[in-house]
């Protein structure tokens, strides 16, 4: 099982926009995958708006792709969002 260093992840995560919305939580893995799922979910718009987790995550997995992120970072962020979006999607059924 592959191990990441979420602190860096999450500053990551930070700077693929200026207005993120992080959840607060006890450690950099929690913040980080709250704050993901909070994305796929959509919950930061009103709920008029708001639009479908394969939507985001799609959008999400563009961010990442076009960010000036070093590559073993890219593909850590996709594993992360990746394994959130299935267990959204377990969720659900």
């Amino acid at each position: 099982m592959t191990t990441f260093n979420y602190d860096e992840l999450l500053e990551a995560y930070k700077s693929l926009g200026k207005n993120r919305i992080l959840a607060t939580e006890h450690d950099a893995e929690a913040t980080l995958k709250k704050t993901i799922m909070k994305e796929l979910k959509d919950e930061n718009s009103h709920p008029r708006v708001r639009t479908t987790p394969h939507v985001k995550f799609y959008l999400g997995t563009k961010r990442i792709l076009n960010a000036n992120l070093d590559p073993v970072v890219k593909i850590q962020l996709l594993q992360v969002y990746t394994s959130l979006m299935e267990q959204l999607l377990q969720e659900k059924q």
